[in-house]
């Protein structure tokens, strides 16, 4: 039995930030019975979101580094 897409998962995809190309390849992947090709394609989204995620710490990282760095200059001073 084909799987049906719903109002709510293409919800959830646009929530994701997916266009709506990329919605329909998965929608029509999953009525296709291609599960396989959808789950890919949320693998490799997720796969993003962590390379992004990660970037990000390390900004935060290094932002707190200077942050620290000013405190502790600030400090010698006195």
């Amino acid at each position: 039995m084909p799987f049906e897409t719903n109002d709510a998962m293409i919800a959830d995809l646009l929530k994701l930030g997916k266009d709506n190309k990329e919605i329909q390849q998965a929608c029509t992947a999953l009525r296709q019975q291609r599960s396989a090709e959808a789950v890919l394609f949320l693998l490799r989204y997720k796969q993003l979101l962590l390379r992004e995620l990660h970037t990000a710490q390390q900004r935060i990282d290094l932002l707190d580094f200077l942050l620290y760095q000013l405190k502790q200059n600030k400090n010698e001073r006195r």
